[in-house]
């Protein structure tokens, strides 16, 4: 899940896109959101179960040496010098970005599970071309207990933004927009103050012209006091998206 397509989650003005209007419960959550999670058995098909990316996550933070470390914070040196058009989205943004990677106790509670496409070729290939990695196909159905997902400020003025920076003689230029999406007609029942996205991110470099765009379909609920959210990445079917969100939905009903 991007920060951008966090940031579309906000837009009060968005509505619920897939009919989904139930009224509050007062449910308790699960203590245990991992026996409440899709699993294995619910992988799309001709994708494989992944695991829990938060507990490896959590794993290498724990273990992060000086040089990750750094990394980090040239990332956060990049972002920040990044212009951005509107100038607020970049706050938004870059503010995301810093919770994601500073906040130890975001992911406290939390669970997901990941499905990343069976006929993925050579992996040390694709981390070698950033382009082939982000377009391999994957979904995220991520849980979280109440009031620990992200808290994202109103975004609606940043629907569609770009940030561009020159730096030692190469301009770089990023356009994100975020779209509301139908969910492929799918209607979800149980679950409050459902919204569903499609944002799109074009990266180009040195005026190399549009970049290839690369989408991501996202569907966002509530259950019970679950925040639940289901996230494409790269070459997926928004139709799986919308199917993982009910199944999840209907899994915590």
């Amino acid at each position: 899940m991007t920060a951008f397509s966090l940031a579309a989650c906000s837009d009060d003005d968005s509505g619920d896109s897939s009919g989904g209007d139930s009224e509050e419960t007062s449910s308790e959550p699960p203590a245990d959101l991992s026996t409440v999670i899709l699993g294995e058995e619910d992988a799309p098909e001709g994708y494989a179960y992944e695991g829990d990316t938060f507990e490896s996550l959590a794993e290498e933070f724990d273990e992060m040496d000086p040089e990750s470390e750094e990394e980090l914070d040239e990332l956060r040196e990049t972002m920040g010098v990044l212009d951005w058009n509107p100038e607020e989205c970049g706050e938004l943004v870059n503010g995301q970005i810093e919770a994601l990677i500073d906040d130890p106790n975001l992911f406290e509670g939390a669970v997901s599970s990941a499905y990343i496409i069976e006929d993925r070729g050579d992996l040390g290939d694709s981390v070698e071309d950033p382009m082939m990695l982000s377009s391999m196909g994957s979904y995220s159905v991520a849980l979280f207990p109440g009031n620990k997902a992200l808290e994202i400020p109103d975004a609606d003025t940043c629907r569609e933004a770009t940030g561009s920076m020159e730096t030692e003689g190469i301009s770089m230029e990023m356009k994100m927009s975020v779209e509301d999406w139908d969910m492929e007609g799918v209607e979800v029942d149980g679950a409050d103050d459902v919204i569903a996205t499609k944002s799109t991110l074009t990266l180009s470099v040195d005026d190399s012209g549009g970049g290839m765009p690369m989408e991501q379909y996202g569907a966002y609920g509530t259950v019970n006091g679950v925040d639940v959210s289901v996230v494409s990445q790269g070459e997926a079917d928004p139709a799986v998206v919308a199917d993982l969100f009910a199944k999840q939905v209907e899994q915590l009903s």
